[in-house]
């Protein structure tokens, strides 16, 4: 008779008592099991006062309010430690890291890495996300250096490569003032006073003229001013 497939859990922190333990209707522990005291477990990889069994895996969140530690042997953590280590051992060789310090080692006969019996789910896991944040990292490099951002100097209107115009927005417009190099848009230079010399007329630029305007050029050329250019006849 086949035995039944359970999923076993280490009590880390207590010996295993009333509201120390998930204890649903749904999913029962089917064995409570309390050690002598706190001793080693999983190949020496944990210490724990006790363990639980259940039919159905626990949940993430009744693993952290009861602090809980799966088995290395359970199902579904046996498949993800098997996922796992083909990414760490790939990584290994890659590196060239010594035996001593591989968390895996390669089987020949299956062509797949195994993790070794010493090592925990919890380290197996921390390093197999540090080797996928090294290669999200690696990824982002070769993503900048393939499509390069650009120089600091293209920032203003005529100096964009190419044709000389800004890049097309999402939306399909073009920035119509100049953005600096940390893509904020820069405040135009102040125009300067423009007078065209003829009498009541305001001039290229109005606003400039006259009182209140430019102070350099109105007031030359204010109706009060010496040179009275915009003065009325």
């Amino acid at each position: 008779m086949e035995k039944a497939q359970e999923y076993k859990y280490y009590s880390t922190q207590r010996p295993v008592d009333i509201g120390t333990f998930p204890n649903g209707k749904e999913n029962p522990p089917i064995r409570i099991e309390n050690y002598e005291g706190r001793i080693w477990v999983e190949h020496d990889t944990r210490l724990a006062w006790g363990e639980l069994a259940y039919a159905q895996p626990l949940t993430e969140k009744e693993l952290y309010n009861y602090e809980l530690k799966p088995s290395r042997d359970n199902p579904d953590m046996r498949r993800l430690m098997d996922a796992q280590a083909q990414v760490v051992g790939k990584w290994e060789d890659e590196g060239r890291v010594p035996d001593g310090k591989r968390l895996t080692w390669f089987y020949p006969d299956f062509g797949c890495y195994v993790v070794k019996e010493f090592v925990s789910p919890e380290r197996l896991a921390e390093c197999a996300r540090g080797v996928e944040l090294q290669q999200e990292a690696a990824g982002r490099k070769r993503a900048r250096q393939e499509n390069p951002r650009l120089p600091h100097n293209c920032g203003r209107l005529g100096n964009w490569p190419g044709n000389g115009r800004p890049p097309l927005r999402l939306n399909g417009t073009r920035p119509t003032g100049a953005i600096g190099r940390h893509g904020r848009k820069k405040a135009p230079p102040p125009r300067p006073s423009s007078c065209d010399g003829i009498r009541g007329r305001a001039g290229a630029y109005p606003g400039t003229h006259g009182p209140g305007g430019h102070p350099q050029h109105g007031g030359l050329c204010a109706p009060d001013g010496p040179l009275r250019l915009c003065a009325p006849d």
